[in-house]
């Protein structure tokens, strides 16, 4: 039995104590609405530096440079998309969206462009985004 339980109930087991628990009336229990609004009050007061969106990636992501093996400092690796089915580019420019609004990424003109890979995923939104890199790694 954790310390913290033996204070509380004194000279009792688990079972007892589950027992003891188990009287109390379940009119002191939280409903689920009334925890969801316990922790969204917290996401938005004491935890809002993380949660909120920005516009402009925050001091903790710094800007990750490239670094080109020797011999390869003035090649540009342009990949053409990929031709693929409208509702996947409907999902593409969805997580697209979702990543300018949150300022995770930002417009760019680069002559650089790797193919964007989608993967399906057992929980919502059903899908992963992810750039296939393999041909500025070669």
């Amino acid at each position: 039995v954790p310390d913290c339980w033996k204070k509380l109930f004194p000279n009792k087991n688990l079972r007892q104590i589950a027992n003891t628990l188990d009287e109390i009336p379940s009119k002191n229990d939280l409903t689920i609405e009334r925890g969801r609004e316990i922790v969204q009050n917290l996401l938005k007061t004491t935890y809002s530096d993380i949660t909120k969106p920005c516009k402009k990636p925050t001091h903790k992501i710094s800007p990750a440079p490239i670094e080109f093996k020797e011999g390869y400092e003035d090649v540009v690796v342009n990949q053409p998309p990929m031709s693929r089915p409208p509702q996947d580019w409907e999902k593409i420019e969805w997580q697209v969206k979702q990543w300018l609004d949150a300022g995770k990424v930002e417009k760019s003109n680069s002559p650089f462009n790797s193919r964007i890979v989608l993967a399906p995923k057992k929980t919502p939104p059903f899908f992963r985004t992810a750039v296939n890199y393999r041909r500025v790694n070669n």
